[in-house]
């Protein structure tokens, strides 16, 4: 990635966050990141080898 300069990237995030919608855009997308980091710690996954038509199944 090549460089960019601070007062760039600094107008850059004011211009983005004048936007109401961008704001709430961003505001939404640090929500759900949090939420899937809370969700991904509270719950406990198992991985599990299936085939293809046990996949399937699943949505039947």
């Amino acid at each position: 990635m090549s460089y960019v300069p601070d007062e760039y990237l600094d107008k850059y995030a004011v211009e983005m966050l004048s936007k109401e919608e961008e704001a709430n855009k961003l505001y939404e997308h640090e929500i759900e990141e949090k939420v899937v980091d809370f969700v991904a710690e509270a719950i406990k996954t198992e991985e599990k080898e299936i085939t293809v038509d046990e996949f399937n199944e699943l949505f039947k």
